[in-house]
Parts: structure tokens; C-alpha cells; sequence
């Protein structure tokens, strides 16, 4: 990674970040899961920290989120709407413990990470001609359901069945 060491380095850091949040994608559902996330302070803050602890691979749950962030950045049920809605529309998933059923793991979706990498590669002035979603959900702590998931819903593109 780049060090920033002069005025220039840092204008050039905030442009391209300016860039990324920003510039107009011709795709509406990068446009909507931008504009979800965008939504607010709470809610860039709470997608920062949840995209944060998922590439870092450390199990996250939405009490863990409230817990960290509020009353700081926003109240509790403010954090619980925004990570519901994300569920709905499909930018979150839920995963129930394995050792205990009544806590449920939060993890992007991987059309979210995906749509996610792609921000961020912006904001890095990098260009990605086709991101491998499967590289980079490969170590995370989740990895085979989340590939298993992936992989069908490829399928179910590439070779829709009619009944």
C-alpha cells in the first residue's frame, strides 16, 4: 500500500475516495446497495464495521454492531432497522450458530461483497475487469456455504430448468 507523504498524496486519496462515492454506475442494483449504505453516518459507519470484521473473518452478529457503535453513532434501533432492511433486501444474510442456535452470524451477501469490492477498488484508483468473487471469499469463516450458494446460483443462471 501507498504511503501518503505529501499534500498531493493526501488530494489525490480524497478525490478518489470522492470518485467512489460518487460516480454514477449504469447498474441499478450497485446504485441501490450504494445508496443504502450511503444512507446515513450510522449507516456508513455500521457497513464499514461490518465489512471490516467479514474480511478480517471474525464472527459478527447484530447485537455486536449496536453494541460497538451505539449510542456514539446512533441508536440502537436505528442499527437493528438498517441491518434488517439489509436482510430483506439481500444485502445481509443470517447464519445461526452452530453451537448455539439462538445467536445468528451476520455476513454480506455475495452480491454485496462483490458490488462492495468494487467500491472499494474504486476508491483505490483500481481497475478490476472481473473480480473473482470466489477468491475472495475464500479464506473467510463462511466460505464453503457461502461458495455452495454462489456456485447454484450460477447454475440456476447458466442452466435454468423448465418444468
Amino acid at each position: 500500500m501507498k504511503k501518503l507523504k505529501s499534500k498531493e498524496d493526501f488530494a489525490v486519496k480524497t478525490k478518489n475516495i470522492f470518485n467512489a462515492l460518487t460516480q454514477h454506475v449504469p447498474n441499478s442494483k450497485h446504485e441501490q446497495a450504494r445508496r443504502f449504505f450511503l444512507k446515513s453516518v450510522s449507516t456508513r459507519i455500521a457497513i464499514l464495521l461490518i465489512m471490516s470484521n467479514f474480511f478480517e473473518d471474525k464472527k459478527t452478529t447484530a447485537s455486536d454492531i449496536y453494541n460497538t457503535l451505539h449510542p456514539k453513532y446512533g441508536s440502537k434501533s436505528s442499527f437493528v432497522n438498517f441491518i434488517s432492511l439489509g436482510v430483506k433486501k439481500g444485502y445481509f444474510t443470517m447464519k445461526k450458530c452452530t453451537k448455539d442456535s439462538r445467536k445468528k452470524y451476520l455476513y454480506p451477501s455475495v452480491e454485496f461483497t462483490q458490488i462492495w469490492c468494487q467500491f472499494i477498488s474504486r476508491s483505490e484508483v483500481l481497475r478490476l475487469m472481473k473480480i473473482s468473487i470466489g477468491t475472495i471469499l475464500q479464506k473467510t469463516v463462511q466460505n464453503k456455504f457461502t461458495l455452495e450458494c454462489y456456485a447454484f446460483r450460477i447454475s440456476q443462471k447458466e442452466n435454468p430448468t423448465t418444468s
